[in-house]
C-alpha cells in the first residue's frame, strides 16, 4: 500500500534537486565549464566519481543477490 507521504517525500527530493541544480548552474556559460568543471576539479572528486561509476548500485546488487539465492 502506497501512502501519500511517500509521494510527498519523493516530490520534495526532486524539487530540491532541481532547485539546487538551477542555483549552482547559473554561472556555467560554456560546455567546458559544464563537462570538465573548467579544469578546476580536485583529484579526489574525480577519483570518487570514477569509483562510483565503476561500482554502481546495480553492480554491487548483483553480488548480494547471488549470495542470497545460492
Amino acid at each position: 500500500m502506497v501512502r501519500h507521504i511517500d509521494f510527498i517525500i519523493i516530490g520534495l527530493s526532486l524539487i530540491g534537486t532541481l532547485v539546487i541544480g538551477i542555483y549552482y548552474g547559473r554561472g556555467i556559460k560554456t560546455f567546458q565549464e559544464y563537462a570538465v568543471g573548467n579544469r578546476k576539479m580536485a583529484t579526489s572528486v574525480i577519483a570518487i566519481s570514477l569509483v562510483a561509476t565503476i561500482y554502481g548500485g546495480s553492480h554491487l546488487g548483483v553480488g548480494l543477490w547471488k549470495r542470497c539465492f545460492i
